[in-house]
């Protein structure tokens, strides 16, 4: 994408944005993802029914498809097409990754962020949670009372057990952030 400055008759700096046509295409695609309710599993329309629509050639079409793919919102399999995904957390796995790389202090910036996470995880755990989400966080805590001398396996359970925790809230958003800041 450029980006292209320009003075209007009133000397204000104004600007201006040009986007390819596979961005383009790809924030349609988006919308039109998003217009039409489609979920994980679902079919977008053919490259070639693609090109069709929007007249352009299927290496844009091809482009734009690929850009999706990188943002982890289709798969596009041969001979089949482009898929829409589940949604994971495999992104923001990746951006606190990037995260590390670039901090200063990351681990505690990382530990900012999971504390309150984890405390509202906590809060929305002891409100939502089903008899199923007991029995497991007692077992985890049980297995943990019987593992103390075996330091790895110990925090192996801590870690099984805030998941635990997070899976408890029944909001899968807070369960992707706790599980990518934890991997980080």
């Amino acid at each position: 994408m450029q980006n292209q400055s320009v003075k209007t008759n009133s000397s204000m700096r104004v600007d201006l944005k040009r986007e390819t046509l596979p961005a383009q295409i790809s924030k349609h695609l988006l919308q039109h993802i998003t217009d039409q309710n489609m979920k994980p599993g679902d079919l977008l329309p053919s490259a070639t029914n693609l090109a069709t629509e929007f007249g352009v050639s299927h290496p844009v079409i091809r482009e734009a498809l690929q850009s999706l793919s990188a943002l982890g919102v289709i798969t596009v399999l041969k001979g089949k097409g482009a898929i829409i995904k589940s949604v994971d957390d495999e992104s923001l796995r990746i951006f606190f990754q990037r995260v590390q790389q670039t901090e200063a202090n990351p681990i505690v910036s990382l530990m900012e962020v999971r504390i309150p996470l984890e405390i509202q995880s906590a809060t929305l755990a002891a409100q939502r949670h089903t008899h199923e989400d007991i029995w497991t966080l007692e077992n985890i805590i049980t297995e943990m009372s019987q593992s103390l001398e075996n330091a790895s396996r110990t925090i192996a359970l801590d870690t099984e057990f805030h998941l635990a925790i997070s899976q408890a809230t029944h909001n899968r958003i807070l369960l992707y952030l706790i599980n990518s800041t934890r991997n980080a």
